[in-house]
This record gives C-alpha cells, sequence and structure tokens, in this order.
C-alpha cells in the first residue's frame, strides 16, 4: 500500500515501513522545498534492496531541478554495523522524519563536513574521466582525419612504400589496396565409377580419368564448361565391389 501526497502540483510517495508511527511523522513535501532533503535530516531511503534510515548529507552541486528530481546523497546508518549508503536518489526514494523527530547525534557537526568533501572528490573524479574519454575520443578523431588526408595527399603524388614505411614506423597506418589473389585449391571427393570387368583388378584398372569426370559432373553438378583439369595422378581407385 503507498500514500500520495500532492503539494503544490508536486507528489511524493510515502511508502507503508510497518511503523504507522513513523508514517505519521514522515514528510515527503514541505512547502514544495523538502527535497533534497535538509543536511541532517533523517530520512528513510529506498536503494532498491531494502529501506535504509540515517542521517543525510547532499551533494547540492549535483541536485537536478524538475522535471527529473534527483540528488546525490550519503547517508549514515543510525547505528556503528550499518554503515554508510551513497548514491543518487529521486523525491519517491525519500521520506523525510519531521524535524527533531530523531535528534541530531553529537558527532554529525564533526562528520558532515566530511562526507560533503568525499561527494565532492568523487564528483571531480567523474568529470576528470569524462573529460578525459572526451579528450581521448577528439584525438582519435583528430588522428583518424590525418591519417586519411596524408593517404589522399600520397596517392595524388604517387609515393612510393616508403611513405607507408614511414607511417608505420611511427604507429600509424600505411595505405592499404585491394589485390586479387588467384588460389590453387586441392580438394578430395569420393565418386563411384561404374565399369564392366572380369574381376575386381580388372575393374580398378579400366577407370580411366574421362570417366572420374564425368562422375564428379553428375555426382556435384560441375557445367560441362568448367575444366576440371584431372590427370591420372590426381585419382585413385579404392573399396571395389560387385555392383
Amino acid at each position: 500500500m503507498s500514500v500520495d501526497a500532492c503539494v503544490d502540483g508536486s507528489v511524493g510517495v510515502v511508502a507503508v515501513l510497518g511503523n504507522r508511527e513513523a508514517i505519521e511523522r514522515a514528510v515527503s513535501v514541505v512547502d514544495g522545498a523538502v527535497f533534497p532533503p535538509v543536511d541532517g535530516s533523517f530520512v528513510w531511503v529506498d536503494t532498491g534492496s531494502e529501506w535504509f534510515r540515517g542521517w543525510v548529507a547532499v551533494d547540492r552541486a549535483q541536485a537536478t531541478a524538475l522535471p527529473e528530481m534527483s540528488a546525490v546523497v550519503t547517508v549514515v546508518g543510525v547505528s556503528a554495523d550499518r554503515g554508510v549508503w551513497a548514491g543518487r536518489v529521486t523525491p519517491e526514494q525519500v521520506i523525510v522524519e519531521e524535524p527533531g523527530a530523531v535528534a541530531l547525534p553529537g558527532w554529525w557537526e564533526r562528520v558532515a563536513p566530511l562526507l560533503v568533501e568525499t561527494m565532492a572528490a568523487r564528483r571531480a573524479a567523474g568529470a576528470a574521466e569524462e573529460n578525459k574519454a572526451e579528450l581521448v575520443a577528439a584525438h582519435v578523431r583528430w588522428r583518424d582525419a590525418l591519417v586519411e588526408s596524408a593517404h589522399t595527399w600520397a596517392d595524388e603524388n604517387s609515393l612510393c612504400s616508403q611513405f607507408d614505411n614511414f607511417m608505420e614506423s611511427h604507429d600509424l597506418p600505411g595505405r592499404s589496396r585491394t589485390y586479387d589473389v588467384e588460389v590453387e585449391v586441392t580438394m578430395s571427393r569420393r565418386v563411384t565409377v561404374s565399369v564392366s570387368a572380369s574381376n575386381r583388378d580388372d575393374a580398378a584398372d579400366a577407370v580411366d580419368t574421362h570417366e572420374v569426370e564425368s562422375a564428379l559432373r553428375d555426382e556435384y553438378g560441375i557445367p560441362s564448361h568448367v575444366d576440371l583439369d584431372l590427370n591420372c595422378g590426381d585419382w585413385s581407385t579404392e573399396n571395389v565391389e560387385e555392383a
């Protein structure tokens, strides 16, 4: 079951936590300004696997406005064994207790600035990583364009393979060309040839190249204009059986 609260057109969802008193105290929207929550507020956060409760600190530099409101938060659990949860949340994931409902611990004033600094450092590291990726991608595009122009210029000026050797010595791709390569393929196939003979040895000796070619064409649908170019040494007889 869920309860929808609507204030000034914004909607907050209060999930049932099994504690009616906590639900009655919980506030999702107060004057349309609770999200992101005030630092030090006691909150319940839906992490996707559980409702994590504790005191919250917000990286306000990463908060987004309507229509897709979200914020990066760090929540310190109510006990040491609960640890700390950090991540991006939306209003629907956060329940804020009424001010004063849960006392702010004495250590909060010392810990809160460190939490904010940590989130800022993570934000800066993420931005640096994104900037690095963009610079690398821009460099790759510039290099590819330069190589393409160099190849075109080399072709237009009939440069020899020394140009390609120079490019490759500087870890740049040389020119590639299209070549037609004639390939001779030797394949082994079995066919049956019918001959008339008085015994098996004579039958094997009676098989000639013409009969082998004819059997190959019949077996594999090879047209007559295709030259098989068979020689006596290209085939041998095996397994002579009486029909």
